[in-house]
């Protein structure tokens, strides 16, 4: 079992066993506060009980309310949006110097380590509750055979009245066994009712209708099915300390409300009835069972407190005790199930329709996300992005921190999702990347290493497996690119060299229908392929270009060349040498690429920019290193600093107006961006204006890429004036 899946799992349990545990504890004090009520009525309470642990074991996301009044915005004030169902508040914790870690986001896990020994303590566990169950399934299987129906027709007469008496169409199978040491009914499919020898041979005639009515009462009720839910708790919560309570508590529910109907069916005596149980629980030992018989409790403390509460079960229950008693099961049913109080829509709002799950979006249709999880889904991805923006433009931080940063980010998502999805669509969720794979909304495809894997249908040990492999393949071809002074031919070799070694090591781990999947997609190369938000170029561009796949191939391999050596580039030093070599670069990949098109695919590279044109929305250079390259003034540090804050404020206000038109909100980002420009612009000299011009402008200091490259305005021919 993977880490993520053993801690889903424990904070499963933990939610289950401390809800389940509150609802036992609330049973237990009404049935002791309220010692009259009817019997039936205690054992649903108890059987609600139980089924809360099950429920709070599956079901995590809440379900809204709408009760509250709605909010009304104040006149002339804009209302900021209300978090969602399932939104969530990103951390950005203040990460140290030295590249510390936040460990708020983890202070509720468990390492991992711990958490494996708990599972497997707790599978350990869940075997030995299962040899106990197959033990007491095998020794009421030997029971059943080794008890012969009972050949007295008097006996048969009396069960089949007792039947039509009670309400039941069939009467059951009655055995006489010399072994059982109290009757019982065994058999939710077959039921039977099993008689002790000596309890037949020492009881009267009115006893033993008294017995057998009892028993006859376990089976109208359906107790042996009831009793399923409760082995299915006890084997799942086996260590949950209240369990034990509410198993003794249920018990006696169920034998309290046999005793009722016993009591109401044969219209015996209480005092008659109490004889009788007191004259079979005589000689026989408690044992608990776990659900696979019905019968008489055989514990004395048991029989106690139901020889104390026969004087409530004649009482005729009145009018508002029988409302009570409904309204108190009602009320506990419905603190079964996770509600949330919100408040209400307005006309003025009215409520978004959710949005189908497309059937093209590889996240929503792998998890199997029902409509409201897709758009609590969508909900987490817009607050992640909106966080991971926030980072990725703050330019007072440095590299290091902002992955901290980021990194806490996706952490605080994925608990967020936990609480919106069910264990195994969590489980399903972390196999294929975690939050990663819900950014854009949840319905974005799936990308690199974990498209691959989802296309070859790898196991969790494949996946884990081959990820390690990917992981040691990228440190090393980082290593080697960023080898000082290397020849480019050396260099290209040795990872040729890795990449076969891989190679090697992947196909060690498929079978051969997915080496040939593998090698159809790519090889080791679609495991190395990034996110496409990280591509580095867009296929739509590439597709205008007409290439065919050697070229379209080519001209990817010099872009992600052209942004490893940029990156490469230091701002220290002089700022005039940063920018040409950075002009450079581009000149490079330009001529590169050109050379590898035709002519008509040639004039249509130069129309669209060229590689800047190519490489719209990329990040070549982050803000601090387009900082750091114009040699700037601390105040012009600050200053730049108050411009970006006011632009990415203006950003946001944006994106949240309801503006219908795409265009209209393309022509609002261009005047804010054109502000940006001139704002920045007055602050700079006029070199450094040009050299920030070369880098890219405004949006490279707000983290957004390049922009696409301005068309030229055409030249009007010059008009000449006749002379008056």
């Amino acid at each position: 079992m993977s880490a993520p899946a053993v801690q889903l799992w424990m904070e499963a349990m933990w939610r289950a066993c401390w809800q389940g545990g509150i609802a036992i504890c609330v049973v237990w004090a009404v049935c002791r506060v309220w010692r009259g009520q009817p019997p039936h009525i205690r054992c649903w309470l108890w059987r609600l009980a139980y089924a809360k642990l099950l429920l709070a074991l599956l079901w995590a996301a809440p379900v809204d309310l709408p009760v509250l009044s709605p909010r009304q915005p104040r006149a002339g004030v804009t209302s900021a949006p209300q978090a969602p169902l399932g939104a969530f508040v990103l951390p950005l914790p203040s990460v140290s110097a030295a590249g510390g870690r936040d460990a708020g986001s983890d202070a509720a896990r468990l390492p991992a380590a711990a958490a494996t020994a708990v599972a497997l303590a707790w599978l350990l566990g869940f075997a030995c509750v299962h040899l106990r169950l197959a033990a007491e399934w095998r020794a009421v299987s030997e029971l059943r055979r080794s008890s012969r129906p009972l050949a007295e027709e008097s006996a048969a007469e009396l069960v089949r009245r007792l039947c039509v008496q009670m309400g039941l169409s069939r009467p059951p199978l009655v055995l006489l066994s010399d072994v059982a040491r109290s009757p019982m009914l065994i058999g939710w499919l077959s039921p039977a009712v099993v008689l002790p020898r000596r309890v037949l041979n020492g009881c009267t005639d009115d006893e033993l209708r008294l017995i057998l009515a009892h028993e006859l009462a376990h089976m109208r009720q359906r107790h042996l099915i009831w009793g399923w839910l409760a082995t299915a708790v006890h084997s799942l919560f086996f260590f949950h300390p209240l369990l034990w309570l509410a198993n003794r508590e249920w018990r006696l529910a169920h034998e309290l409300a046999c005793d009722e109907a016993c009591i109401r069916a044969t219209n015996a005596e209480v005092a008659e009835y109490g004889r009788a149980l007191v004259k079979v629980a005589s000689g026989c030992n408690a044992r608990a069972q776990l659900g696979l018989a019905a019968g008489a409790d055989e514990s004395l403390q048991a029989l106690r407190r139901r020889l104390v509460a026969m004087k409530w079960v004649m009482r005729k229950p009145s009018r508002g005790l029988r409302t009570g008693s409904a309204a108190v099961v009602v009320a506990v049913a419905l603190a079964m199930v996770p509600w949330r109080v919100v408040a209400q829509t307005t006309s003025a709002n009215p409520p978004k329709k959710a949005p189908a799950v497309s059937p093209q979006s590889a996240v929503p249709a792998k998890l199997g996300l029902t409509e409201a999880q897709a758009v609590q889904v969508k909900q987490i991805a817009q607050t992640l992005q909106d966080a991971l923006r926030q980072v990725k433009t703050d330019t007072t931080l440095a590299d290091q921190d902002k992955a901290a940063r980021a990194k806490a980010a996706y952490q605080s998502a994925e608990q967020a999702l936990a609480g919106v999805l069910a264990p195994d669509q969590m489980a399903k969720l972390l196999a294929i990347g975690g939050a990663k794979a819900i950014l854009d909304g949840g319905n974005a495809e799936l990308a690199g290493a974990d498209n691959v894997l989802a296309k070859l249908r790898a196991t969790d040990a494949q996946a884990a497996a081959i990820r390690q492999v990917v992981a040691g393949l990228r440190e090393q071809l980082a290593a080697v690119s960023s080898q000082p002074g290397a020849d480019k031919q050396d260099a290209q070799q040795a990872a040729m060299a890795l990449m076969q070694a891989a190679e090697a090591q992947v196909a060690a781990v498929l079978d051969d229908r997915q080496r040939k999947a593998l090698a159809d997609m790519g090889g080791v190369k679609a495991l190395l392929a990034d996110a496409p938000q990280e591509t580095p170029v867009s296929p739509g561009l590439l597709a205008k270009l007409g290439l065919d796949n050697g070229q379209t191939q080519q001209v990817v391999d010099v872009l992600a060349s052209l942004k490893s050596r940029i990156a490469a580039l230091s701002p220290s030093g002089d700022a005039g040498a940063f920018v040409a070599a950075y002009e450079a670069n581009l000149t490079d990949a330009d001529a590169t690429i050109a050379a590898l098109l035709g002519d008509q695919q040639k004039a249509r590279f130069i129309k669209i920019g060229g590689v800047r044109g190519l490489l719209v929305g990329s990040t070549l250079i982050s803000p601090e290193t387009a900082l750091a390259a114009l040699n700037l003034g601390e105040a012009q540090v600050a200053s730049i600093k108050q411009v970006l804050a006011d632009i990415n404020q203006a950003l946001a206000t944006l994106k949240q107006q309801a503006i219908p038109s795409g265009e209209d909100r393309k022509l609002r980002l261009t005047a804010i961006l054109n502000d940006a420009d001139a704002r920045i612009n007055a602050v700079l000299s006029e070199e450094q204006a040009t050299m920030l011009a070369k880098l890219g402008g405004t949006p490279v200091l707000l983290g957004m890429g390049l922009r696409a490259p301005r068309a030229p305005e055409p030249t009007r021919p010059a008009i000449s004036k006749k002379k008056q």
